[in-house]
């Protein structure tokens, strides 16, 4: 399915994704969109991949079902989801607090910070508020991927642990 991302449009490696858009102007928009956004995003996808043993199909194909390779401060609707790999305000905090990776430093400690006043009972609203800084760094598209690769390569050794083998395609 994820044969040829690297030579092939994005838009042939999804296949059928595009087809159920009705009528060929709505679906050559998107296709030319969604192109674009990986073109923009496709090499700090496949970066994420190698720091995190995962092949880039597999963090592509996370990457184009999550946000449609949008990034930046792309939200969710329904929830606090944002950004290329749409975290959660909760999971981008205990993720960002988990990393080793250069560019979370930075918001280390307050991921941290968020993570204590979480187990205190805080309100979510208060926190949202307190740490700003943290909630807005899920908009840097190369952050959003290292922490995405980080969190995929996390679920994979949790499925392998299980005695799962090869729970995807991902190596």
């Amino acid at each position: 399915f994820w044969q040829g991302v690297k030579d092939a449009p994005i838009v042939q490696a999804v296949g059928g994704a595009l087809s159920g858009l009705t009528g060929e102007t709505a679906k050559e928009k998107t296709s030319k969109s969604t192109q674009a956004n990986y073109n923009k995003n496709s090499t700090i996808i496949n970066d994420a991949a190698k720091r995190n043993g995962l092949t880039p199909q597999f963090m592509a194909g996370v990457a184009y079902t999550e946000s449609s390779f949008k990034g930046d401060s792309t939200k969710a609707n329904s929830s606090t989801a944002t950004g290329l790999y749409q975290f959660v305000d909760d999971t981008w905090a205990d993720q960002v607090a988990r990393s080793n990776a250069p560019e979370a430093q930075p918001y280390k400690a307050q991921a941290q910070a968020y993570l204590a006043d979480k187990n205190k009972g805080v309100p979510r609203s208060k926190r949202k508020e307190t740490y700003k800084a943290l909630l807005s760094a899920r908009s840097n598209d190369q952050l959003n991927a290292v922490i995405g690769g980080q969190y995929l390569r996390q679920g994979l050794d949790a499925l392998k642990k299980t005695g799962v083998s090869n729970p995807s395609m991902a190596e």
